[in-house]
């Protein structure tokens, strides 16, 4: 399968697995492999190691104004504070 077809057009790609599985070895590895054939904006939340480049967000209010880029989330469910009853409404 060629890499650049997953970024032709807008869209939502998970990785879905078990813990310890490597999920996020795989994310490292594709944006390693795409940033080889493309230039693009990444920004990234939640990844124990940094990547070159990449602008870390740590909040929604930043994730809702991200546009054109690539958006790299480890430990999605850390955006959202679930036990505050006045946040919970806005997810």
């Amino acid at each position: 399968m060629d890499l650049m077809k997953l970024f032709e057009k807008p869209s939502l790609i998970g990785i879905v697995s078990d813990a310890d599985a490597g999920k996020s070895n795989l994310a490292y590895f594709l944006i390693e492999e795409l940033s080889l054939k493309a230039k693009f904006n990444l920004f990234t939340y939640g990844l124990r190691k940094p990547i070159n480049k990449a602008i870390q967000i740590y909040s929604i209010q930043e994730l809702e104004n991200i546009r054109n880029s690539i958006i790299l989330c480890d430990e999605f469910s850390g955006l959202f504070n679930l036990e505050d009853r006045v946040y919970k409404p806005q997810i």
